[in-house]
């Protein structure tokens, strides 16, 4: 209804035929638009799922009711992590009261109950609304829009032979189970294809041309992408043999030490599996449409960890630096509202419109969205977003749409033609 009304209002005068302009009407009201969940991912961005609460008491009643309580908390605790920058966080605390009200609702999955215990995993969606409201009175800084993500490719390597990233192996594991994580910065994994294999051969030298490097990306429709290798020649072959069998697949080695956070991590092994005492070093090429980044750095590990929380932990270094760099640049800015008037394609029936517009409605900085004229080919709209039109441009690109500028004015065209991402 909202799309007719503001047909209504239409300034310019119509081209074509009042039976053209009713048919329009028409097809916006009663057209159904398919629209991919990936492309409307964004109401994820405030649901936290997965949430384990194990909560002992006098009664079950009360054990629920204290673990529905603790699983809110933790749940409000990861939207900040998910949303706030990173030196402001620590200026946030989490009042239980408080975090009622910023609740939607929320789900118990796997609930197990005893006279005196209450288990369950919940997944809480907070009101987009109420929480945004809740951070400015709060005066911290946070951004809600997220990117188109990053391709990353895991090369395991040892003594120059690698380890593709489509096989199994410890460290493209924990890339995975990074991938499978809701945040503003999505990782993307390559399929691992033979027509990947053939495109970066080379892509265990960290030097690799960096055409070959951005060509690869645009296969996957991404402006970003992160070289990741793990080298693990300062370990000793022995300690290598015990972590790897086969194609750098985990084998039994009991612990040392097997901490809650080390039992929550491991992959379905029967046993856990203790990352050997040594040193790893981290090479990193971070390359986008304007930057070439190689960095490098060690880790030393004490023999005590489970090797999927000592891989995963440094996978989540790995990332954060991007990932608050992102929060940064898409800093969600109420002091500074702009308009800018943009052409749409459109096709007989309208229904790439309405795509369009459902992603535009979707995005936290898009603030409102007017139509003003109408022909057979396009739309020309006003939109009303914060920030600077770099920041609506990334928005866009998360939605799988692209803002472009001619001799003609604006564009938004949505993206054609990429590759599936694992």
């Amino acid at each position: 209804m909202k799309l007719t009304f503001e047909l209504l209002f239409i300034k310019c005068k119509w081209r074509y035929s009042l039976i053209y302009f009713l048919c329009v009407i028409g097809l916006m009201l009663f057209a159904i638009p398919q629209v991919s969940k990936e492309l409307l991912a964004n109401t994820d961005v405030y649901t936290v799922s997965g949430v384990e609460v194990d909560v002992t008491a006098t009664s079950s009643a009360q054990a629920r009711n204290k673990a529905f309580e603790l699983g809110q908390r933790k749940a409000l605790k990861i939207m900040y992590d998910r949303l706030v920058i990173e030196e402001d966080i620590a200026s946030l605390t989490i009042d239980v009261s408080g975090v009622q009200e910023l609740i939607s609702s929320f789900e118990v999955i796997d609930e197990k109950v005893t006279p005196t215990r209450y288990r369950a995993k919940l997944t809480v969606a907070f009101s987009p609304q109420e929480l945004r409201a809740y951070l400015r009175k709060k005066l911290v800084r946070f951004a809600e829009s997220q990117s188109e993500g990053i391709l990353v490719v895991p090369i395991f390597l040892k003594d120059s032979y690698t380890v593709p990233w489509s096989l199994e192996n410890p460290w493209s594991m924990a890339w995975v189970s990074l991938k499978d994580n809701v945040s503003l910065l999505p990782v993307n994994l390559p399929l691992g294809d033979i027509e990947d294999f053939h495109e970066i051969k080379g892509f265990y030298n960290i030097n690799t041309p960096v055409e070959k490097v951005r060509a690869f990306s645009r296969r996957y429709g991404l402006k970003k992408i992160l070289i990741a290798i793990m080298d693990f020649s300062q370990l000793g072959a022995h300690d290598l043999d015990n972590l790897i069998s086969e194609v750098f697949k985990l084998k039994s080695n009991k612990l040392k030490s097997d901490s809650s956070e080390d039992l929550k991590n491991n992959i379905g092994a029967e046993t856990l599996l203790a990352f050997p005492e040594g040193i790893v070093e981290v090479k990193l090429r971070y390359v986008d449409l304007n930057s070439d980044n190689i960095t490098h750095f060690t880790r030393r590990s004490d023999g005590s960890k489970n090797t999927n929380t000592f891989l995963s932990n440094i996978v989540k270094e790995v990332i954060s630096p991007y990932l608050e760099q992102w929060k940064n640049s898409n800093l969600l800015r109420f002091d500074l509202e702009n308009e800018l008037h943009v052409s749409v394609p459109v096709d007989a029936n309208i229904n790439n419109w309405l795509s369009i517009r459902q992603r535009l409605n979707a995005l936290p900085v898009v603030t409102n969205v007017n139509i003003i004229e109408l022909s057979l080919k396009e739309l020309t709209i006003k939109l009303t977003y914060l920030g600077e039109i770099d920041q609506l441009a990334e928005s866009l690109n998360g939605k799988k749409l692209e803002l472009s500028v001619d001799e003609f004015g604006w564009k938004i065209t949505p993206y054609i033609g990429m590759r599936e991402i694992r």
